[in-house]
C-alpha cells in the first residue's frame, strides 16, 4: 500500500514538474516599444512624430547614431545630408512633406530616407515599433519555432514562425541567433536557422593601401616662370605644391607650372594641388558661412584639379574663427564627396590637438577622418614664439603624443605623419628692460650654416631625442634644436612602430 502511495506520489511531482517546465518554456512575452538600431533598442525619447499618413524620424538623433550625417546650415536655410559621397539638400522655404519642424527639433520623413540611403526603416503599431536596419543578411526558419526574448529557453516566447519563414538575421551568440520577423525581434536557435544570403552594399572603391607613402610639400609664395634648382629624393611619391591660396577676387590664386609637373610627373611623383586658406580668418568666415559662396569653392578647388590633372587635392586651412568650426566640416564634406566622384586622392591637414581654437579646436577631427583619405598631421611647432615657452619645434615625446590622439579616432595608416625640415634659432638678450626673447624660422640648411658660422657646440638631448646647440655671443644667447637625420629617424620609426601610411616633409627645399 505504501508502495503504491510514493508511486502515485512520484508520478504527481513528475507531471507537476513537466507542466512547470511545459509553462516557463512556452510562456508568451511582448516587446519593448520603441527605436531599434540593427536589432538593438535605443534609449530615446522624441524620435519620431506623425502627421496624417506619414512618418518622420529626429534628425539630430539620426545623426546622432550615424545613420545619416547632417548639417542644419541655418545661415543659408537648407538641412545638407551627406550619405554614400553624395550630397542631399532641404530647403527650408520650400514646402514639401521632406521634413517637418516642432518644438524647433527637425525631422525628416521616412519615405525620403528610404530613397536616400542604403537603409531600411520599418514601422509597425503606429509607429511604437521603429527597426532602421543596414545589416542585410537574411535566413529562413527550417522549421516552425520560437522567438524569445533572451538566449535561454525559459525566456519568454515573442513569436512562433512556421518552417521556411523569412527572417533578418542581426547577430549570433554560440547557438542562438538575434533575428526579426516583421516587428518581432528576438533569439532562436542557430540549429532551427538556414542562412540564404548575405548583400553587402555596394561602396566606391578607396585608393588606401597598406603601402607607405612619402610625401613632400613644397612651398610657393608667387607666380613663378621657371624654377632654378629642382629638389628630388628617391622613394619620393608624391609632390604637393602650395599653388593655389584662396582670394577675395578670384577664389583662388593660380601659380601653377607646368615645367615644375612634367619634371616630377616624368619622375613618376604624383602631384597633389594644395590648396589653403590663406590663413586669413576673415576671408575663409567669407566663403564658408554662405551655402553658396561655399559651393564655389568647392567647384572651383575640382576645376582647377581636373584642369591641371592633380593625382590628389591636399586641404590646407588653418587659423580659422572658431564659430566656422561647423562650416568647416561641412565644407570638407562636401569637398569631399565631388573629389572621390572624380577620382581625386583627398588630403586633409590637421595640427596636434590643443587648446587653441583657432588653431587646433576648429578641426572637428572625428567628422573630418569620416570624409578624408588621409589625415595629415602637422606635428611640427610646438613651441613658435617665447610666450609658448622656449623649446623643440618637434620633440619625440610630443610627436608620439599627438600621433596617440589622432590614432584613437582613425586607422593608423590613414595618418601621414607630418615631419619639419625646418628649426627655429632662440635668441634670449640681456638689455637695460631685463631680458629680451625672440624666434627665428631657419631651413635645415641655414641652420648648419649659422651653426658653423658661428662654432656652436653641439650635444644630445636625450628628453627631445635630437642634438642640440647653444652658445653667447656678446649679450645674445643662442639656442636651437636640430632637424636632422637623428630627429628624422625617431619620426620614421615612430611611422613604423604605429604602422603610419608615411611621412610628409615640409617642405621641399628646405
Amino acid at each position: 500500500m505504501k508502495s503504491k502511495k510514493i508511486i502515485i506520489y512520484l508520478f504527481t511531482a513528475v507531471l507537476i514538474i513537466v507542466a512547470y517546465i511545459y509553462i516557463i518554456t512556452n510562456k508568451s512575452s511582448d516587446m519593448d516599444r520603441g527605436l531599434y538600431l540593427n536589432g538593438e533598442k535605443i534609449l530615446v525619447e522624441n524620435h519620431i512624430i506623425t502627421e496624417e499618413d506619414d512618418y518622420f524620424l529626429n534628425l539630430q538623433i539620426l545623426t546622432e547614431l550615424d545613420v545619416i550625417d547632417a548639417f542644419n546650415d541655418k545661415q543659408s536655410g537648407y538641412i545638407q545630408i551627406y550619405y554614400n559621397y553624395n550630397l542631399y539638400e532641404i530647403n527650408y522655404s520650400e514646402k514639401s512633406n521632406t521634413f517637418t519642424k516642432r518644438d524647433d527639433k527637425i525631422y525628416i520623413n521616412t519615405n525620403y530616407l528610404q530613397g536616400k540611403t542604403d537603409y531600411n526603416i520599418e514601422l509597425y503599431d503606429n509607429g511604437n515599433y521603429i527597426f532602421i536596419d543596414s545589416i542585410k543578411t537574411k535566413g529562413s526558419t527550417v522549421n516552425s519555432t520560437e522567438i524569445r526574448k533572451d538566449r535561454y529557453v525559459t525566456a519568454g516566447i515573442i513569436a512562433k514562425p512556421e518552417g521556411n519563414t523569412e527572417v533578418i538575421i542581426y547577430k549570433l551568440h554560440n547557438q542562438w541567433a538575434l533575428v526579426r520577423q516583421g516587428r518581432n525581434l528576438g533569439y532562436v536557435y542557430l540549429e532551427d536557422l538556414k542562412i540564404n544570403s548575405q548583400e553587402i552594399t555596394k561602396r566606391i572603391n578607396s585608393i588606401k593601401t597598406n603601402q607607405n607613402m612619402v610625401v613632400a610639400w613644397d612651398l610657393f609664395n608667387k607666380k613663378y616662370d621657371t624654377v632654378e634648382n629642382y629638389v628630388y629624393y628617391e622613394g619620393l611619391d608624391v609632390v604637393a605644391p602650395t599653388w593655389h591660396s584662396l582670394d577675395e577676387e578670384v577664389v583662388f590664386k593660380d601659380w601653377y607650372l607646368e615645367e615644375y609637373y612634367n619634371y616630377y610627373k616624368t619622375r613618376n611623383v604624383d602631384v597633389w594641388g594644395v590648396f589653403n586658406n590663406s590663413f586669413d580668418r576673415d576671408l575663409t568666415g567669407y566663403y564658408l558661412r554662405d551655402r553658396d559662396r561655399r559651393k564655389s569653392v568647392v567647384e572651383n578647388i575640382i576645376k582647377i584639379s581636373k584642369k591641371y590633372k592633380y593625382d590628389g587635392i591636399n586641404l590646407d586651412f588653418e587659423n580659422l574663427h572658431y564659430e566656422d568650426r561647423d562650416y568647416l566640416t561641412a565644407f570638407i564634406k562636401e569637398l569631399y564627396i565631388e573629389a572621390k566622384r572624380n577620382k581625386f586622392v583627398f588630403s586633409v591637414d590637421i595640427t596636434a590637438v590643443s587648446k587653441s581654437e583657432n588653431w587646433s579646436l576648429i578641426y572637428d577631427r572625428y567628422e573630418i577622418n569620416k570624409y578624408s583619405d588621409y589625415l595629415a598631421l602637422m606635428a611640427y611647432d610646438a613651441t613658435t614664439s617665447p610666450e609658448q615657452g622656449i623649446g623643440p619645434i618637434a620633440s619625440l615625446v610630443w610627436v608620439e603624443e599627438a600621433v596617440k590622439e589622432l590614432k584613437d579616432i582613425t586607422a593608423s595608416n590613414n595618418i601621414i605623419l607630418g615631419v619639419p625640415f625646418y628649426t627655429r634659432l632662440w635668441e634670449i638678450s640681456e638689455t637695460e628692460d631685463g631680458l629680451y626673447r625672440d624666434s627665428t624660422a631657419l631651413r635645415i640648411s641655414s641652420a648648419e650654416k649659422f651653426i658653423n658660422d658661428n662654432e656652436i657646440p653641439i650635444i644630445y638631448d636625450t628628453k627631445a631625442k635630437q642634438n642640440y646647440g647653444e652658445k653667447k655671443i656678446g649679450s645674445t644667447t643662442y639656442k636651437i634644436w636640430i632637424e636632422d637625420e637623428i630627429s628624422l629617424g625617431y619620426r620614421i620609426d615612430l611611422v613604423n612602430k604605429y604602422n603610419l601610411k608615411g611621412i610628409a616633409i615640409w617642405a621641399l627645399d628646405y
